[in-house]
């Protein structure tokens, strides 16, 4: 705001000298605040608000506007910091979303904005991507709006976008307050609208600590001086046999989804966690980085580890190589691992953005891209749990998109999902999951396609070839003994070709379930998510109540408040009695070793908090713990301060 007006304030005070002296630093120190971690591809910071752009509007008895109109800008959770910088997404969260943290897209906090900025009793409309609607994008947004008395009354979701960007669009209508009138949803009359946007009320799934540790992100590497050709990496190991310690085949989404063998076409130079000097030993390696890695490594703003630690990725996923029985690579490890791992065969991965959402069997001798999600399984029974129209339900449900394709997120789309109980023991499932795998793997080679294309002609109707008629059969029984597994034989799956609403009008065709048995599905599980996660609660409650120690306890982590029952029961707290309980919490403790371990490096507060789901709260007194047990350490002070794990 300063700066928009620090020259008509000038031009106004014109030869009063004096006026200007006192101004003039004022407005230099607002500037230098403003340019604070700007973004050297930002021009410039301009503040504007809404106040003294609009005082007919705010300084009215009723203030606020009647009706405001727009189309926010897209911008991914994940790539707000890097483009408009870190102190603006602190301000996002801290004043326009209350505080609540998220990897949600830049549309929901203007979603939020435009919510506060509306009189009582006045409306928005808004188009946004369809993201607006899943996962921390939802929570954030519309639930929040939701929850503070507001009302969708109609919405138009999953249409395409009318111009070159191949996106799907939602047009949201809001009103501010109790709404009396209609409520209309794809232009059809409907009893009310839920922030997911459908006609019904909706539970917001909650993770299930079940679930936690048993689905991974791939490597996030942040230097392309890391990634070779298949030759240059063969080459390289003819040249020195020692290399092979630190090359390997580098698989991502793109060649698992569109190589016939689902083979990796690069290869990438990976030095674990090792140091320095250990590094340097394999000099071919070794050098490439250095030439290549650090020069763009020192220019990095945003990554302290990055900067430092130039020959490393910036997130190797420790924890995801040691669940796979790799463990063995690292110089460091967690006190639960043990040097007798066994390195698993294969394991289970997919894509994290894909357009089919398919799971596959690997082996495991790769370096996993972060556009893979990686499961540390080789059985057969999961791989076909996974592959189920049951789990495949729930991912578009509690996924989101980019552009049109599926984004699998796992903190959404797995450590959600209610199991089937006992499902690891599963004989049925098994030789179904050994013939899809088979089954599509011949395919692939025979007729040299990917998975896409695949599954592109597994859902048209026009293909009738003998061994995608077999495909589908598979998939039939996959799903009919999935449904077994819960005791939901009474749903009618009706296996056919179905135009499904949650794809574009110009691409729904696909053979699945039937829309009323999808729906049916997916509102079970989410009744059965509840049930789990409140008997989760309950049963951390009871053993308080058993127990003078709260130190014993594991929290069960609400993701829709961003609390941790447990830590400080309040009233109304799932699963809640009146007494208070200590913030002292062991578990919690693990969670932040967990993170700081797979997470190498130092981090601030915010981070690891944001990392952890962990309350705030009782932030000061486990950190004071677990350097006091020195299991931690720090460096820097005040708001600098950094912590890592010892090892």
């Amino acid at each position: 705001m300063v700066r928009k007006y620090s020259g008509e304030i000038d031009s106004v005070l014109g030869d009063r000298s004096s006026g200007q002296a006192k101004l003039r630093p004022l407005c230099m120190q607002v500037h230098q605040l403003l340019d604070v971690d700007r973004p050297v591809n930002l021009r410039d910071r301009r503040p504007f608000h809404w106040a003294l752009e609009f005082p007919e509007v705010f300084t009215r008895e009723g203030k606020g506007f009647n009706a405001i109109v727009g189309n926010p800008p897209f911008k991914g959770g994940q790539g707000i910091t890097g483009a408009l910088g870190r102190r603006y997404r602190e301000y996002l969260v801290n004043w326009i979303a209350a505080g609540e943290r998220g990897s949600a897209d830049l549309a929901a906090y203007f979603f939020l904005r435009a919510f506060e900025l509306l009189r009582n009793g006045g409306n928005f409309g808004l188009l946004a991507v369809n993201t607006i609607s899943e996962g921390d994008t939802r929570q954030i947004g519309l639930e929040k709006i939701l929850k503070n008395v507001g009302s969708i009354y109609s919405a138009h979701s999953n249409e395409p976008w009318p111009g070159q960007a191949a996106v799907a669009t939602s047009r949201i209508h809001v009103h501010k307050g109790k709404w009396a009138g209609r409520y209309f949803l794809g232009g059809k009359p409907v009893e009310t609208i839920s922030a997911f946007l459908s006609d019904h009320e909706e539970w917001s799934p909650k993770i299930l600590t079940t679930n936690l540790g048993k689905c991974f992100q791939g490597s996030l590497v942040l230097g392309m001086g890391f990634v070779l050709t298949e030759q240059e990496g063969l080459r390289m190991i003819e040249q020195n046999a020692r290399n092979k310690d630190v090359l390997f085949p580098f698989l991502g989404g793109e060649d698992l989804n569109s190589n016939p063998e689902k083979k990796p076409s690069r290869w990438v130079i990976n030095f674990w966690d090792w140091p320095q000097d250990l590094a340097s030993t394999y000099i071919g390696p070794y050098e490439i980085l250095r030439e290549k890695v650090k020069p763009e490594r020192e220019r990095n703003r945003y990554s302290k580890f990055a900067r430092e630690n130039w020959w490393l990725f910036e997130r190797v996923r420790a924890e995801l190589y040691h669940a796979i029985g790799r463990g063995h690579s690292f110089k460091r490890h967690r006190k639960v691992w043990t040097p007798k791992a066994t390195k698993m065969e294969s394991v289970v991965v997919t894509a994290l953005h894909s357009k089919h959402g398919t799971y596959a069997l690997v082996t495991n001798d790769l370096v996993f891209q972060n556009s893979l999600g990686v499961f540390p399984t080789e059985s057969y029974s999961d791989f076909a749990l996974l592959s189920s129209c049951f789990n495949t339900s729930w991912v578009r449900k509690q996924g989101s998109t980019l552009e049109t394709r599926l984004r699998y997120t796992p903190s959404d789309c797995f450590e959600t999902f209610p199991f089937p109980v006992k499902h690891e023991e599963n004989k049925d499932l098994t030789p179904l999951g050994q013939s899809l795998d088979e089954m599509r793997s011949d395919i692939c080679r025979q007729e040299w396609i990917g998975l896409t294309d695949l599954y592109n002609r597994f859902h048209d109707p026009k293909e009738t070839g003998r061994r995608f008629q077999e495909l589908r059969e598979i998939q039939v029984r996959i799903d009919q003994i999935t449904a077994r597994a819960y005791r939901w034989d009474d749903i009618d799956l009706a296996h056919d070709f179905h135009e499904v609403a949650y794809l574009p009008d110009n691409d729904r065709l696909r053979f699945t379930i039937s829309e009323t048995a999808r729906e049916e599905i997916v509102r079970r599980l989410y009744q059965l998510n509840k049930e789990r996660y409140e008997e989760e609660v309950r049963k951390e409650a009871k053993s308080i109540n058993k127990s003078s120690n709260s130190r014993s306890m594991r929290v069960p982590y609400d993701r829709e408040s961003n609390k941790q029952w447990g830590l400080r029961f309040e009233t109304g707290a799932p699963g809640s009695s009146t007494a208070t309980l200590s913030s002292r919490n062991e578990k919690s403790d693990e969670r932040i070793l967990a993170w700081l371990s797979a997470n190498p490096g130092w981090h601030g507060r915010d981070d690891i908090l944001k990392g952890t789901g962990i309350d705030s709260e009782a932030w000061k007194d486990m950190i004071t713990h677990l350097l006091k047990d020195g299991k931690i350490e720090k460096t820097g002070q005040r708001r600098g301060t950094k912590y890592r794990e010892v090892t």
